[in-house]
């Protein structure tokens, strides 16, 4: 799938998980994957939009992760420090790094359908650990079915879906549409 990152919309899902929930930068790259798998396979599109990689602790959302990289580690880029701040906090015996927002989302560049899911991830893994997610991420279809380093295809989320889920050829159609477009657009 050739999706299209959005760098608004991203910003604006961290700020909304890191107001809900104490997180770090690894069960954020869960919550990311799961609303837009899930939206994905409900609507036929993700909601940020980012190609996730099959790494050693479960999906990482490619974009998002040189993102935080180029802000927190690197300190080349301070496009995602005016929003959020990572703060070490200790939980039990080791630290981790946690997500602290400067300001409040703007949820207004998100579709109805799009914060719905975004709650029900936010609701359903209220609590979790990164260690637990990336874990559930492990025994699914498109992790299994991806071979490690590589991009997991949206696709495979629909493999063995409901009835609720959008149909292969739709998810195909809405991909052709959006290169048709792309290349109307020269993007």
């Amino acid at each position: 799938m050739s999706s299209t990152f959005n760098f608004k919309k991203f910003v604006n899902a961290v700020l909304f998980f890191a107001e809900k929930d104490k997180i770090g930068i690894t069960k954020l790259n869960k919550l990311l994957y799961y609303s837009d798998f899930e939206h994905y396979r409900l609507y036929g599109r993700p909601i940020i939009g980012d190609e996730y990689l099959k790494m050693e602790q479960g999906p990482v959302p490619e974009n998002a992760y040189s993102i935080f990289n180029s802000n927190f580690r690197d300190a080349q880029d301070a496009s995602l420090r005016e929003y959020i701040e990572v703060r070490p906090r200790l939980i039990r015996d080791f630290s981790e790094k946690t997500i602290v927002p400067k300001t409040k989302p703007n949820l207004d560049c998100f579709s109805q359908s799009e914060l719905e899911i975004m709650e029900a991830v936010s609701t359903q893994y209220r609590g979790k650990t990164a260690t637990m997610l990336s874990s559930k991420t492990h025994g699914e279809l498109p992790w299994q079915k991806t071979k490690n380093l590589q991009k997991i295809d949206y696709k495979l989320i629909l493999e063995g879906s409901d009835s609720s889920a959008v149909s292969s050829d739709y998810a195909r159609y809405r991909e052709k549409q959006n290169e048709e477009l792309k290349d109307l657009l020269g993007r």
